[in-house]
Parts: C-alpha cells; sequence; structure tokens
C-alpha cells in the first residue's frame, strides 16, 4: 500500500487508504511526529487506522526496551479491533498488543494499550540447537541463534571473534543480546524486512541543535561517580584467569581519573580464552573506570511542523545540545526516549555516551552459581544487587589500613585471596579486636554482606564473639544495628 504523506502538516490534498472497504482519511506516516497506528490482525492484514488514539507513547533504548503504549475512548467504533496478539503498525515499525486494560472514572473511560516491540517473539521460539561457539565471529552465532525464527541476519560490522557458551534452557533472545555484550556493538532489529543488524553504533550525525527556548523546555546535568572501578579482577570458565599473560596480575588497572584503588570482581563462565578475557576486562573498565555524565532532556521535535523538517532526530543520533546559562555547548548522544507521537513536545530524552555502571555490566554476565558467589548464601539476584568490594575501599588490604579504623588487627601479606593480602587478628582472652570502616551508599534499598573468612582453631571464652556488625543510620537520624555471628 502507497504512503502518501511525510506527516500531518503536508496533505496538499485528498488522499485516501483503504481498509475492509473503508476510505480513512488519516494516510499512513513515514515520520514519528503526529502518526496514527494502524492495527494488523494476526495475519498481518490491515484493520483499521485509530484516529482516535492519543497518549500515543515509545519507550526506547539503545540495546533494551522497546515498547508502545497508547488510549483510545472506550467508545471508539474501531476498539472491536483492539485484541491480543494483533499487531500495531507505526510508521514501519511493528509491535505486538500484549495487554488491553479498560478504565473508568468519574470524568471518562478509556482503554489503554500496552505492545510489545515483534522482535520480542524471539524469545519464545524454540530451544537452541547448538549452545556453544569457540573462536566464531558474531555473524555465525547470530545464523545459528535466528536459525528457524523468521529472522534473519542482516549487516554485521563487528569482526573480532569470541567464545560464547549458553545455557541449555537460554532463550534465543538472551542469547542474541549476549552476542552484543560479547562481541560488542549494538542490536538494530528491522520489523519491516525481519532482519537483525549488529552495528559498531547505530548512529547518525543530522545536525539537530538542541537549544533552550528553542527546543528544550527542561535540561538536568547528572555527573556520577556511583560504581567507579580502577581495579578489575576477572574470572573466566571454571576460576580461569589472565594470570600468566598479564606478569601474574589476575586484575588490570585503569587509573584515568582517579589514583584511588576501587577493586571490583568481573566473572564469565562463557571465556574460555585468557587472552580474550583480559580484553573484556579491559574494555568494561574502559568504561566504569570514569564518571558517568548524562543529561535528561525535555525536547520538542519540531519536524513536524512545516519548514523545520531538517529538525528530525532518530533515536542513536548525536546531536547539539547549548544552554547558554549552563554554559554548555557539546554533541552527544540519544540513548533513550520517552517520544509522544502525538504530542511531540512533551518527549524526554536520554542523552549521554551510554555509559553503564558495573552492576548494569554484571547484570549482562551469565555466570554459574559457584563463579560469582562468595559465600553459599549468596543467591544471583543479590549478586546482581552487589557492587562487588566497591563500597568498602582497600578490602584486600592492599594499602595496609588505609580507608580502616583499626584496634587490633595486622596485615598478612602471605594469605591473600583474591590479591595479595588479607587482614588477621590474633584473638586474646577480654580484649575486643575491631576492623571498621564507614560508608555512604544511600542510593538502593537491599545490600549484600560479602567476604571470605578462615577462622581456624578458636578457644573460645565464656562471652567469645567473632562477626560482623552493620550500623545504619537514617536520614533522620536513627539508627540500626545487625550482628552476624560467624562461630
Amino acid at each position: 500500500m502507497n504512503r502518501y504523506n511525510t506527516g500531518l502538516q503536508y496533505n496538499t490534498g485528498a488522499r485516501y487508504n483503504t481498509i475492509a472497504g473503508i476510505e480513512y482519511t488519516f494516510p499512513f506516516y513515514e515520520r514519528l511526529p503526529y502518526a496514527k497506528p494502524v492495527i494488523l490482525d494476526q495475519r498481518g492484514r490491515r484493520l483499521a487506522v485509530l484516529e482516535n488514539a492519543y497518549d500515543i507513547v515509545l519507550e526506547q533504548e539503545i540495546n533494551g526496551t522497546d515498547v508502545l503504549t497508547f488510549s483510545l475512548p472506550s467508545d471508539d467504533v474501531n476498539k472491536q479491533f483492539l485484541e491480543a496478539e494483533n499487531a500495531v503498525l507505526l510508521v514501519n515499525a511493528k509491535y505486538i498488543i500484549r495487554r488491553i486494560s479498560e478504565k473508568r472514572d468519574a470524568s471518562q473511560r478509556d482503554i489503554k494499550v500496552y505492545c510489545e516491540a515483534e522482535w520480542y517473539d524471539i524469545m519464545y521460539a524454540d530451544p537452541l540447537t547448538k549452545f556453544s561457539w569457540q573462536d566464531a565471529d558474531a555473524k555465525t552465532v547470530m545464523q545459528d541463534i535466528l536459525e528457524d525464527t523468521g529472522w534473519g541476519v542482516g549487516d554485521v560490522e563487528i569482526d573480532k571473534k569470541r567464545s560464547l557458551s549458553v545455557s541449555t534452557q537460554a532463550n534465543r533472545l538472551d542469547v542474541l543480546h549476549q552476542v552484543a555484550e560479547v562481541w560488542g556493538g549494538e542490536l538494530e532489529f528491522d520489523t519491516a524486512n525481519k532482519v537483525v543488524h549488529l552495528r559498531k553504533e547505530i548512529s547518525r550525525r543530522p545536525g539537530v541543535l538542541f537549544a533552550y527556548r528553542k527546543n528544550i523546555k527542561g535540561i538536568e546535568k547528572v555527573v556520577d561517580t556511583t560504581g567507579l572501578i580502577t581495579r578489575l579482577y576477572a574470572y573466566g570458565k571454571n576460576g580461569i584467569t589472565f594470570a600468566d599473560i598479564n606478569g601474574g596480575k589476575p586484575y588490570v588497572e585503569n587509573y584515568q581519573y582517579t589514583n584511588t584503588i576501587k577493586t571490583a570482581i568481573f566473572s564469565d563462565e562463557r571465556f574460555t580464552n585468557p587472552y580474550q578475557l583480559k580484553e573484556r576486562a579491559e574494555e568494561i573498565l574502559e568504561i566504569v573506570s570514569k564518571p558517568r555524565v548524562s543529561y535528561v532532556v525535555q525536547a520538542a521535535d519540531l519536524s513536524g511542523i512545516e519548514g523545520y523538517e531538517h529538525e528530525a532526530f532518530k533515536l542513536g543520533d548525536y546531536v547539539l545540545v547549548s544552554d547558554e546559562e549552563f554554559n554548555i555547548l557539546f554533541e552527544t548522544r540519544i540513548v533513550k526516549w520517552h517520544y509522544w507521537i502525538d504530542q511531540p513536545w512533551k518527549t524526554t530524552l536520554e542523552l549521554s555516551n551510554k555509559v553503564p555502571t558495573f552492576t548494569d555490566l554484571l547484570e549482562s554476565i551469565q555466570v554459574s552459581s559457584e563463579a560469582l558467589q562468595i559465600a553459599d548464601s549468596v543467591s544471583r539476584s543479590e549478586m546482581l544487587e552487589l557492587m562487588v568490594f566497591n563500597y568498602l575501599l582497600n578490602s584486600r588490604a592492599e594499602n595496609g589500613f588505609a580507608y580502616w579504623v583499626n584496634n587490633g588487627w595486622e596485615i598478612d601479606s602471605t594469605r591473600g585471596y583474591s590479591g595479595t593480602s588479607s587482614f588477621r587478628v590474633r584473638g586474646q582472652l577480654g580484649v575486643a579486636k575491631t576492623l571498621s570502616q564507614t560508608v555512604w551508599p544511600a542510593h538502593r534499598d537491599n545490600y549484600t554482606l560479602s567476604f571470605r573468612i578462615d577462622i581456624g582453631d578458636v578457644s573460645r571464652g565464656p562471652n567469645a564473639k567473632i562477626g560482623v556488625a552493620v550500623k545504619f543510620t537514617y536520614d533522620d537520624g536513627t539508627e540500626d544495628e545487625q550482628y552476624v555471628s560467624l562461630i
């Protein structure tokens, strides 16, 4: 079916699209501003154009979420076509209706529709028949993943070779995202042609300028060193390290922003080659060893206005941002947005270099329980909440007692576990010996305490205690202390 216009404002005469014998004065669109959803049945036949749809919002992120939501008046004649698993065509992207809810309040009744990108269905394809690749290129792995799914492999711009092993229960979409994690790059799903591209970067430089009082309604700058890491230990399959090829060190370091040693552990059972493991550790550390700088901008898409067609932008584009009051002029990238189709002036953009936290990187890792668990009580979900050794500075005693308040402890430079040293204490009857550190995390609801301890033979006095005490101090000044006994 032909598309006749490029936006709501550009019709120069009445042209119609006929669906099921009905002529619709709303045409199909080639750009997002003011586009209307088109409902398709499960066989792909066009059923209706939702002319009265409103609050049409795209939530999308590079290598992440892609969902569409919209509302429709409950008395709309086209609500009969809203059925779960029917498709929605928005410009040239296809979404699948997953949830329909109808709500009534004192003033109105409406229908809210939640849709997921068609490519989400890759996760429901038949199980993989191959689960391991050694020194393979990304294209080969992607072809194996997408075989018999109805999707094909498009452009693959990453030519390095890597190894990957996945669980026999892993779904194909998860494994496809693992390809982007292990080989690097960004996945681009072309729903019109049902192919998946692996780009070095999904980006353009259209020359769009975001400026305050032009198309920016608000701007927030965020500089975040939460999770900044300068030393990264890495472990592959069965605990292998790259120490033998790295001067005996099982870690890499990067002090591009600070000389403070801030340590974390990266463990990924998919790596069997120490050279590839070291390369991946260096890639991660290059990202997490510097602050994350991002801008959240409420911006208007002016390209739907006649004369401003050149102001069009897309997810992944590099754009210029100017604010004289903030004294800023810089180029950055649209990595995430809430795009309001019918109200483009309400669009919210997240502009940054797509710098993930170490937790983001850890969450993307497919791990076995023994590879990451430091204590048998640490579950995978807890590990994903854990910034390993991040809050406790100098946790391996490699800088003596720096950052610690010491009362009676010693440094043992001969018995390090994941480093060269450890803390040691010799018990003494009737004497309390403590080692403490104060940290200020305060940015999440749950924390995991993780440590390794060798108690050995202990003769206990009548009131002996060996354990870890954690004191929480809240914003209102109240305190709570919890004690974990180790004997």
